[in-house]
């Protein structure tokens, strides 16, 4: 009998999917805080639930960074805006000083749409910028350093890096610049970032619950508590409810719960999350303090403005798999789980999975014309494993939800042609409209290849082992 009999096979990850370096997508998991930040330049990490989620990193490579673009043990790229050259020791990258527009800046040659560990000090007078460039336009800011400070953090380079100050101002050290590998998805902007969540239970002080009011949805809602006392509900539904088991509707809202008597374990939860497949009494002492053993994590979308994206990528393929964990909590409107391109309406070589105004998910994939399929679920709130399957050239659209397949549109997509180049955008259409409202994604895979029926499977099984739900 071998070992790996007696030992059995390894368990499946979504890395598997991924053997062949040249295969581009990403894997997008909550449960590892390593690969979760707070800011988009990494400088502030996740350290607990309940944090904005301003970047996460592609697990498909580990966060492992590259090489040193500088030489090590040395000082790396000095310059001060006086100076006529700029040197490293080494050749990689090159290395150039502009004075543009009464800006002095140094742009180091780094590959657009990727991203780069930073290791910087200003030790000039004025602020520092990292900035944004393509040719000599200077674009957006990534991030700003005081003057005497350091910064140690993540850049996309959209289209270039390069290190900026008003003219007569510049001077800086630069002693690291390693390559993050990965399709790293970002929120720059603090008010539009998701929340890391394993919330359930909407309910506070649960163990020995008083008089509260929440936020409801218009949604079925189940209330479960122990003990003598009762609960009466105003606002958003009314009656008043017993120990065990209370099932009701509520509308859009604010719904009290006024406590009399004894009333222990509390839990107060969407009816679609009382189900056997995740723990039926979540225990909750403040709005960030809770039991999350046996909850899923999830990125929580606010109806406003949160969105995740990544920079531009370009697969080289027109073979597309995607499966994520969402909860849909309305049917009310059309709403973007994930997209390919800021809009597939009006761009082509692109894909969407989107959750649709009748109870159900739609999966679109388009060359220049849009073609999609759609499989039914329950009236939502619901939350479910949605697989998108596409190819651009053969030509094939179809979902699965749940492991049960839709039924493929096979008609043609237009002029066959690899998907992107376009980002991809996460809970909105471009950050901007279409929005998950008051949804959740749980884990993410995205792969650009064709894939077997197995690795499906085992795809599906990985996400809904994160998401419970079914």
């Amino acid at each position: 009998m071998s070992l790996l009999t007696v030992l059995g096979s390894p368990p499946f990850t979504p890395r598997s999917l991924f053997r062949s370096t040249s295969t581009i997508g990403a894997i997008y998991d909550y449960d590892d805080f390593s690969y979760l930040y707070q800011k988009a330049d990494g400088s502030v990490p996740i350290t607990a639930l309940e944090q904005p989620v301003g970047l996460v990193v592609d697990q498909r490579w580990g966060g492992v960074l590259g090489s040193e673009l500088l030489a090590t043990g040395t000082t790396g790229l000095v310059g001060t805006s006086t100076a006529a050259s700029y040197k490293t020791s080494t050749g990689a990258g090159s290395v150039t000083r502009v004075d543009v527009s009464n800006q002095s800046y140094v742009k180091f040659g780094v590959t657009a749409s990727r991203w780069y560990r930073i290791s910087v000090t200003n030790t000039g007078p004025a602020q520092l910028l990292i900035r944004d460039i393509s040719g000599t336009t200077i674009l957006s800011t990534f991030a700003t350093i005081a003057s005497g400070a350091s910064f140690t953090g993540y850049i996309p380079a959209i289209s270039g890096i390069c290190f900026c100050a008003n003219a007569g101002s510049l001077s800086f050290t630069l002693t690291s610049i390693r390559e993050l590998p990965g399709l790293h998805a970002y929120q720059s902007t603090d008010a539009a970032r998701p929340v890391l969540s394993a919330r359930y239970n909407l309910l506070v002080g649960t163990a020995t619950l008083a008089t509260q009011s929440v936020t409801t949805l218009a949604a079925s809602y189940t209330l479960t508590f122990t003990g003598s006392g009762t609960v009466t509900l105003s606002g958003t539904a009314t009656g008043v409810k017993s120990a065990g088991t209370n099932v009701f509707t509520a509308t859009a809202g604010t719904l009290t719960l006024t406590v009399s008597g004894s009333v222990r374990r509390a839990d107060l939860r969407l009816t679609a999350d009382a189900n056997s497949r995740i723990p039926a009494y979540q225990r909750v002492d403040t709005s960030t303090s809770y039991d999350s053993a046996g909850f899923p994590r999830f990125l929580r979308i606010d109806a406003t403005d949160d969105f995740l994206q990544t920079a531009s990528v370009d697969p080289g393929t027109d073979k597309v798999f995607v499966c994520a964990g969402v909860t849909k909590v309305s049917d009310a409107a059309t709403q973007i789980v994930v997209e390919l391109s800021s809009n597939t309406a009006t761009k082509t070589n692109a894909f969407l999975l989107i959750s649709t105004t009748a109870p159900a998910i739609a999966f679109g994939s388009k060359g220049t014309t849009y073609k999609e399929s759609t499989k039914a679920v329950p009236a939502g709130p619901v939350t479910a494993v949605a697989s998108l399957l596409g190819d651009i050239g053969a030509p094939s659209v179809s979902g699965r939800v749940n492991g049960d397949a839709s039924t493929p549109t096979t008609t043609t997509q237009g002029t066959a042609a690899n998907y992107g180049p376009h980002p991809i955008y996460i809970g909105a259409r471009a950050g901007t409209s279409l929005r998950l409202n008051n949804g959740r994604i749980y884990p993410m895979v995205i792969c650009f290849k064709a894939v077997t029926a197995g690795e499906i499977a085992a795809t599906e099984a990985w996400v809904n082992a994160r998401t419970r739900a079914y």
